[in-house]
């Protein structure tokens, strides 16, 4: 019987707006040292917080790229408005930035993925931006290297069980369903793997 674990609301952000502790890694680590290698994991939207990591300036490759960063996300305004988006190149660097500024989330997703644990990751409303294309193709080296075979990318997970009652269980982000606030207008965006619907 195939094993899935379902981990949500993660926010991994950059610097002062990050809500994703020392501790939460460490418990994050610890619980994926544990996950059987034919398991799925399947991060349940906001795994990255892509709304509280701000654009970032200057080049990638630049060694002090994530200390520039992170003092400008200090200076940053309080936004309070729910039309602010970024542009997939502007998501693309947001990536950057949550990568470089956070080893040690991403080396211990790699370790778990090469040991053969699948991933899922369904977007939410904090992490729309894994669905564009070169954002994802990036999340995917960082996690994968070449084995990309077992990542998996859509808004919503239907697992159907083999008995007779054919249950159905459907996993995915709660924006969707809690009003206006959260919820996207324009949520029809399909980049869907094996599985998911």
């Amino acid at each position: 019987m195939a094993k899935y674990y379902v981990l949500s609301d993660l926010h991994l952000a950059s610097g002062i707006l990050n809500d994703f502790s020392d501790g939460a890694l460490s418990g994050l680590k610890s619980f994926l040292d544990h996950v059987e290698d034919d398991a799925t994991v399947v991060f349940n939207g906001d795994t990255l917080d892509f709304a509280q990591t701000p654009v970032p300036i200057g080049n990638i490759e630049d060694a002090d790229f994530v200390e520039k960063n992170l003092k400008k996300v200090a200076d940053l305004p309080v936004l309070d408005n729910p039309l602010v988006g970024t542009t997939e190149k502007e998501s693309k660097l947001k990536l950057e930035l949550l990568i470089k500024s956070c080893p040690d989330f991403w080396q211990a997703l790699s370790d778990t993925h090469g040991r053969g644990v699948t991933f899922h990751f369904i977007a939410g409303n904090h992490d729309p931006d894994i669905l564009w294309d070169s954002v994802w193709e990036r999340l995917c080296q960082e996690v994968g290297g070449q084995d990309t075979s077992r990542l998996h990318l859509g808004k919503k997970l239907e697992l159907k069980t083999t008995s007779p009652e054919k249950t159905v269980v459907s996993i995915f982000h709660g924006h969707q369903e809690v009003g206006p606030a959260n919820k996207f207008e324009n949520w029809s965006y399909e980049k869907l793997g094996p599985v998911l619907a």
